[in-house]
């Protein structure tokens, strides 16, 4: 998992590839302001799957993703400041 100065503790998706859905699993240890955002290869925004401010606790967010075509994706997650950026794969089914 990704650790980063106890701001959040792991994020990540599963399924990994993924075919219609896929969930962002991520835990905070405080309240902080969460963004996250899904990018095509060219850098164009296709999916904001979360930008608010949430409390502490254990998320798992779903994202139907079925507007997206096969192929690789970007994710940024960003909090407090701090962003990783991963990479996703929608499968063709």
């Amino acid at each position: 998992g990704i650790q980063t100065e106890g701001q959040f503790d792991e994020v990540g998706n599963y399924p990994n590839p993924f075919v219609e859905m896929t969930n962002f699993k991520f835990s905070l240890s405080r309240k902080e302001r969460v963004e996250l955002v899904v990018y095509d290869i060219l850098g164009a925004e296709q999916a904001v799957v979360i930008s608010r401010q949430l409390p502490p606790g254990e998320y798992d967010i779903p994202l139907d993703t079925r507007h997206l075509t096969p192929g690789k994706y970007f994710y940024q997650f960003s909090i407090g400041g701090k962003m990783i950026t991963k990479q996703i794969y929608r499968s063709a089914g």
